[in-house]
């Protein structure tokens, strides 16, 4: 019968064994979660439309459409027009009497992961039709992650666009 005033030892090995069993734990716990999130909560934060570019380092193919969405967002469908801007309307000559508008930027002026009726953009160009009277084109450059100088190595292709107002 063992003595109450004896103490208990553990064995040498459980000092090692259980340390190492709670981090296996600990990590398949963490592996786990992680597959749910991603099964339940899927992302796309990569647009399959962009391209290398040796001038402003990728821009969006154009006549591209394009699925993407991030971890905390709904789907968003971005639609590229024949330049590869994000716009509902062509890059062709200026409509008559219209007001056109270049975005130059990165994902704020492309509206990344934004639905594209409520892109700042589009939202502003509806105000300003509505209270000009007027049409208003669109022309989205802004592509995810662009540098201050790639924006400005796309200077002279916004400006061939004939805008009345460039913004950055």
């Amino acid at each position: 019968m063992p003595d109450s005033t004896s103490k208990r030892h553990m064995p040498r090995r459980d000092f090692v064994v259980l340390p190492l069993l709670s981090i296996a734990t600990i990590l398949l716990m963490f592996g786990l979660a992680e597959l749910a999130c991603r099964v339940f909560w899927p992302a796309r934060e990569q647009d399959s439309c962009a391209v290398g570019d040796d001038v402003a380092g990728f821009r969006m193919r154009p006549n591209c459409t394009s699925t993407m969405k991030n971890a905390e967002g709904v789907w968003t469908t971005n639609r590229y027009n024949e330049c590869g801007y994000r716009s509902k309307t062509s890059c062709g000559p200026k409509p008559a009497g219209a007001i056109r508008i270049v975005l130059l930027g990165s994902s704020v002026a492309q509206g990344t992961f934004i639905p594209y009726e409520q892109t700042f953009f589009a939202r502003a160009a509806k105000q300003i039709s509505a209270r000009c009277h007027t049409a208003v084109d669109v022309q989205s450059l802004g592509v995810p992650n662009a540098s201050p100088i790639f924006v400005y190595r796309r200077l002279n292709e916004a400006l061939a666009l004939k805008p009345d107002v460039v913004l950055f």
